[in-house]
């Protein structure tokens, strides 16, 4: 993926309009008031945090795989899929991701605490717009680093 955070951005606001045109009638079990979406984006701050921390630990493991793999110069030959890797620019590129998730979940970290301070100003409506854009943001970042974790991990 070329642009993870705009896609990201794009679907949410995407997903925000979904349950703009469509969702008052077909979503009526979803009930919602200001001081509920105030305590959701108190849950999603902490969330952010929890991310950005499960970012950090993934990187960790990343580093501690990489200190088993013998180095090899961009010549040679290796029949470990693992070794390939870590020695590759895909390693690098991972590494990129990560980086990217990480100041993903504390720009998101200080999204929600600034929604939340500032939630008494809007509307119930666009502050559930701004939590749905946020939360689906938090996800697929979220999702998109279990999914290259277990990918690099199943390497063998």
């Amino acid at each position: 993926m070329e642009r993870p955070i705009v896609s990201d951005i794009v679907l949410g606001i995407i997903l925000a309009l979904l349950i703009h045109f469509y969702g008052e009638e077909r979503f009526t079990m979803f009930k919602y008031n200001k001081e509920s979406l105030i305590e959701i984006c108190n849950q999603l701050i902490s969330a952010s945090l929890s991310s950005g921390g499960f970012v950090l630990a993934a990187l960790a493991i990343l580093a501690s795989i990489k200190q088993g793999v013998k180095e090899y110069d961009e010549g040679e030959i290796t029949n470990s899929g693992k070794e390939f890797f870590f020695n590759s620019k895909g390693y690098g590129q991972v590494l990129r991701i990560y980086f990217i998730s990480c100041l993903v979940f504390v720009g998101l970290f200080l999204y929600f605490s600034l929604l939340s301070g500032s939630s008494s100003s809007m509307s119930e409506r666009r502050l559930l717009y701004l939590v749905i854009i946020g939360t689906t943001m938090l996800v697929s970042a979220f999702v998109r680093c279990i999914y290259i974790l277990w990918e690099v991990v199943k390497i063998r």
